[in-house]
């Protein structure tokens, strides 16, 4: 696994990951909310759980970024799995 932003490595990647409290936990999709604009039905779900790698970084500097990462490894099942993502971002000046 490796996250790099505008081409410097983030280090340590396996020791951001957080899941779900014992039990899972309620997820709400309100209306006007960007799941219920794609057509998600409004309404509560239970139990909901996640698992993974989260980044919580302080806020880019204005102007063009570029953020990528990458994994592979193999699911439970062994099949085998890999991608890579990048995100050129444009970060405004808030006035």
């Amino acid at each position: 696994m490796e996250a790099m932003i505008d081409g410097v490595p983030l280090d340590d990647l396996f020791s951001y990951r957080a899941s779900s409290p014992e039990g899972g936990f309620v997820f709400k999709i309100a209306e006007g909310t960007v799941l219920a604009e794609f057509g998600f039905p409004v309404g509560d779900y239970e139990p909901a759980i996640v698992d993974g790698y989260w980044l919580l970084l302080p806020p880019l500097s204005a102007g063009e970024h570029t953020m990528q990462w990458s994994s592979s490894g193999e699911f439970q099942d062994g099949s085998p799995y890999s991608y890579s993502v990048t995100w050129n971002l444009l970060v405004g000046k808030k006035e």
